[in-house]
Order: structure tokens, then sequence, then C-alpha cells
């Protein structure tokens, strides 16, 4: 170990665990550069429901006030079956959770990893991890560079697990999703997450995620099977269950449809490490996911 317990770190992949990482080992002291593959920041989806465990270890990272800044409070997870019975609920309490959009949290891990000195190394692809020793070489178009520590976070689809012996390569899920992000002036369940099931097979979710001026902003998901996500284009409502939640989405739905800037939905297929049961959405980054992009949300109403 280098002379005063002060580590080179290599991290590969600039997302949410990549970021935190950076952060808590830079904190620690350690000199750190992060690897991201991609030419910017580049995170995937529309909101997250941070847990009160994961609150806590952002506050611990020395992010709290930003991220309580960019994030909205959910006190209660009510989720409905086609038949209005309630399935789930869930009262958080003290304890609230909170939804925070992808993109925010991934902005806001990233001008703290910064502020503490971070090196991000934006368009370089780590292709293989090579040991030397105590060392590792990560190996990019660019150039081999030597670290005592590196970490591999890039994600579900990762080959370089596998190539150093941490775990199996990734296979892809049969599930994916469609989700979508709009804002509304008038909402009644202001900290609420809501769900609407039919079965094991069909689900459809509205968090509220971020305030933006005067209004709120809701992600919405919908867990689809990869097959069936070229079909999403032709119409997303026929995967959404029930008339029920139809009523109720409808109104926020079209809201979004007429909101400047958050007028298309997004959707991928997701991929699973085998030894874990992990799953990271992919789309439009090549590899087998496949992405679902430019769909009007006025295709989410359909004949409702």
């Amino acid at each position: 170990m280098p002379k005063g317990n002060s580590l080179e770190v290599g991290v590969i992949g600039a997302g949410t665990a990549g970021l935190a990482t950076a952060i808590a080992l830079a904190r620690a002291g350690h000199a750190v550069t992060v690897f991201e593959k991609h030419g910017a920041l580049a995170p995937l989806g529309a909101g997250i429901l941070i847990q009160p465990q994961g609150i806590a270890a952002l506050d611990a990272l020395g992010v709290g006030a930003a991220f309580h800044a960019a994030s909205v409070p959910v006190t209660r997870l009510i989720g409905t079956c086609h038949r209005n019975w309630r399935i789930v609920d869930i009262d958080y309490g003290q304890g609230e959770a909170r939804g925070v959009s992808r993109a925010a949290l991934a902005q806001l891990l990233l001008d703290a990893a910064l502020a503490l000195g971070v090196q991000v190394r934006y368009a370089s692809p780590v292709e293989r991890v090579v040991l030397h020793g105590a060392q590792a070489a990560l190996v990019t178009p660019l150039g081999d560079r030597l670290f005592d520590l590196a970490v591999i976070a890039d994600g579900a689809a990762s080959t370089l697990p596998a190539q150093v012996g941490l775990a199996v390569a990734s296979t892809v899920y049969q599930w994916g999703a469609l989700w979508a992000m709009f804002d509304v002036a008038e909402w009644a369940g202001q900290a609420v997450l809501e769900q609407r099931y039919r079965g094991t097979r069909q689900m459809y979710g509205l968090m509220p995620t971020a305030r933006v001026k005067n209004k709120l902003r809701l992600s919405m998901l919908a867990p689809v099977r990869g097959a069936q996500l070229p079909a999403v284009q032709q119409g997303a409502h026929a995967l959404l269950p029930g008339r029920g939640w139809r009523a109720v989405a409808r109104p926020a739905v079209r809201a979004g449809a007429e909101a400047a800037g958050h007028s298309a939905a997004d959707g991928a297929q997701y991929r699973c490490a085998a030894q874990t049961g992990e799953k990271n959405s992919r789309a439009g980054h090549g590899g087998h996911a496949r992405g679902v992009t430019g769909m009007p949300l006025n295709s989410l109403i359909g004949e409702w």
C-alpha cells in the first residue's frame, strides 16, 4: 500500500454506484479516477424511489442537503389490483422515502465527486482489467493505467467481472420497462406512490419525483416483456391494467402530453447478472438492449 495509506483508485462506470463509491473513497483521502464509456453523464430512466436507508447513506456521503433539494417526499406506497382490492399499503411514518429523477441524482453525485477532486474521464470505455501483482491495469482505447484498487461499477451488462473471476456474464432479462416523466398542476397523491396490478404480469405506477416551479413532476413506470417493446410504439395503453386505473391516470397523462419538454416516453429491456439477480436498464447503448424512444405520451391514452 502506498505511503500514508492513500490509494490510487480507478472506478469503472459513472452511474449511481460508481459515483457514490468515488465520493466515499475520495472522502477517505484516496485519489479517485472514474472511467465512463459515454461522452457525458448518461442516466437512464425516469424517477427512482430512495428508501430511508438510502437517504441515510446519502447523508453519510455528504450529499444529503443537495438530495433533499432535488427530491420530494413519498410518505406512502399504495398498490391496488384491477378489482380495486388494496394489495400493498406501506406508511413510512417518520422515516419517509423520497422520489427523485435519475438525472438529478446523477448530477448531484457528480457535483459532489468533482468538488472532492475526483477525476472523471468520459468516452473512456474500459475493455479489460489486467492484474499486475498487487495492482490492476485498466485497459482503455487511450492506453493502460495502473491502480492500487479497481472498482467495477458499470452495470449488469458488464463483461469485466467475469474476466477477473468475480461473476459470470449477464444475460438478457425477459422483462423491460416503459417510463415517462410529466408535470401536473394538481395531483391528489402529492406524496403517494400509487401502483395498479393485474395479476403478477402487469403493473403501472405513478410516483412524485420533483417540484418544478408550481407543478409536481410525476414518473410513470410500466414493466413490459422485452418481446412486447416494439408493440409499445403501436399503443402502450394495451399494456396498462384496468379501466379504473386508466380513469385515474388519464388526466395526468394528458397533462404530461401537453407539457413542454416532457412529450415522449422511453423504454428498455433489462439485463440480469446471473449470480446476483441485479437488473440494470440499458436502452440505446448497444449490447442486447432494445430501446423505444420518442413515443408521444398521447399514445398512452389510446382509446380510454
